[in-house]
């Protein structure tokens, strides 16, 4: 891909297209999401803020998107797997689900990436998100940028990891990131 020239964006957000109308077989949603749109927008860092459907792009358009963010906002689902383009010492922030707390391979993907990864709780997959939450885990973010992402955080904590992908007991485990299970 050839990106074009861009000024980096403080943070990404990632709308899903069941932010628009709810499909009967819409995983997730936030209800809420023009309001915390609104309210991001507001903030200090609202100026620099894109909201964007990954949906709607060609990969090569989600790499430039994503390399050229300081923070990705998203809920929990295949949006977060552009994660792996965002630069080194970034920052992810995940809108999770209450029942997916412990289930988020993007932890794992954000410490592969030297990125940060802050999560916010949601308490159902439809209910409406927090704003003030996601606001206060964006500023963290963005303060973090730049820095280091220290060992101990890089990964999540060993146990109740439903994904093959780093779960080291499971018999067809066949991953080539080390998730930090077993430390």
């Amino acid at each position: 891909c050839r990106c074009p020239t861009v000024v980096p964006t403080a943070g990404l957000l990632v709308e899903r297209r069941s932010q628009i109308s709810l499909p009967t077989h819409q995983n997730r949603s936030v209800p809420n999401f023009p309001e915390l749109v609104a309210h991001l927008r507001r903030q200090p860092y609202g100026d620099r803020l894109k909201v964007v459907d990954f949906g709607d792009l060609p990969l090569c358009d989600q790499f430039c998107a994503t390399a050229s963010a300081q923070v990705l906002v998203a809920q929990h689902g295949a949006g977060l797997s552009n994660a792996a383009f965002l630069q080194e010492r970034s920052a992810v922030v995940e809108i999770t689900p209450k029942k997916m707390w412990s289930r988020s391979i993007y932890h794992c993907l954000a410490g592969t990436r030297d990125v940060h990864y802050d999560p916010v709780p949601q308490n159902d997959m439809h209910d409406p998100v927090d704003v003030v939450a996601v606001h206060t885990a964006v500023q963290i973010a963005l303060d973090k940028v730049r820095t280091h992402v220290p060992s101990d955080a890089r990964y999540p904590k060993p146990g109740g990891h439903h994904l093959k992908v780093c779960d080291k007991t499971n018999p067809d485990w066949e991953a080539p990131v080390d998730c930090g299970y077993g430390r």
